[in-house]
């Protein structure tokens, strides 16, 4: 085994400690046995995307930036939305991806799909991620369960709808390949070296971020699930209503934040989509483009509002963890 192999998996755990999440214990959502059977299939699915993807749209620059590159997956990071690249002294980077956040996004992916063909609220999705960051305590034995079940998904749905199969798998698709694609403009950027700052680390992201779409749009990839993945993050992270006052939350955005998908990011990422549309020959393209754009937009509002913040962590109080399943919408006490 050689040098790097050797460092890897050493590299790629401490990194899930490290990696930003919402909180220090974050709640488990599978257990081992369960990421260890699927690590392969993601493994597998993640570097098909990354090769076939992605890498066959760059430039030769942009090859010759990110070569090298492996994807290492522990079983879990920090946290059900951890995902980052490391750089290893020496040696070629890696991108941590961690199978618990590959396996949530694609469950998460499922279950919108589920619940918007069958025309199920898509309140619970919001709810569900409330409560994994404010009271995971209030599941069964205390213990969160994942997507699919927690949000009335009937078991292997995939199997038995092909609506609902092929719809989450363009928005698992989309979601990692926007994944995969920002942190390779990371690393095609130069990103490196640690930031100087705060407001340096957000200056880099939102570049990441351009360089995703830009990435994208060369493969004719719409990035549709670039939204539930910031839609949960925006969820899942620290956000105005966890602050005392305006002030506390921009003192937080601009010394301590580093990856936060707030609203300036959010609002970035729709200027970005809708340029893309104006490009688009394609008229449905274009349309869709803009969607995603007023999306991200709406939920950068949201993310900047103390009282919808406030909101969704009263649900996440009150609502039953059965109420997740319910097919209308319906306000919290």
């Amino acid at each position: 085994m050689n040098k790097r192999r050797a460092i890897i998996p050493w590299i790629a755990g401490l990194a899930a400690l490290l990696l930003v999440s919402a909180a220090d214990a974050a709640p488990e959502l599978y257990d081992d046995a369960e990421l260890s059977a699927d690590t392969g299939r993601l493994a597998a699915r993640t570097e098909f995307l990354l090769e076939s993807g992605l890498r066959d749209f760059m430039t030769a620059e942009e090859r010759l930036a990110t070569d090298g590159v492996e994807v290492v997956h522990p079983l879990r990071g920090a946290g059900p939305l951890a995902f980052k690249f490391v750089p290893i002294a020496g040696e070629a980077p890696v991108i941590v991806a961690p199978a618990a956040t590959l396996r949530f996004v694609e469950d998460l992916s499922t279950a919108y799909a589920f619940r918007a063909l069958h025309r199920l609220s898509l309140e619970p999705v919001d709810e569900y991620l409330a409560m994994l960051k404010h009271r995971p305590e209030r599941f069964p034995g205390a213990r969160p369960p994942p997507p699919l079940p927690a949000l009335g998904v009937p078991p292997r749905i995939w199997e038995t709808d092909k609506a609902v199969d092929d719809l989450s798998l363009r928005f698992r698709n989309t979601a990692w390949a926007f994944l995969l694609a920002h942190e390779l403009g990371h690393l095609r950027l130069g990103h490196a070296e640690r930031p100087a700052s705060a407001a340096d680390s957000q200056s880099r992201e939102e570049a990441a971020d351009a360089f995703a779409v830009d990435l994208l749009s060369r493969s004719d990839t719409i990035p549709m699930g670039a939204i539930l993945w910031l839609q949960a993050s925006a969820g899942y992270q620290p956000s105005r209503a966890d602050f005392a006052s305006d002030a506390a939350y921009e003192n937080w955005l601009r010394t301590e934040a580093s990856h936060p998908v707030n609203g300036a990011r959010l609002r970035h990422l729709g200027r970005l989509m809708r340029d893309e549309a104006r490009r688009a020959a394609d008229p449905n393209a274009a349309e869709t483009l803009d969607f995603i754009a007023a999306r991200l937009e709406a939920i950068g509002a949201i993310v900047e509002d103390p009282e919808m913040q406030s909101y969704l962590r009263r649900c996440a109080d009150t609502r039953a963890p059965e109420d997740l399943t319910r097919r209308e919408d319906r306000a919290c006490r």
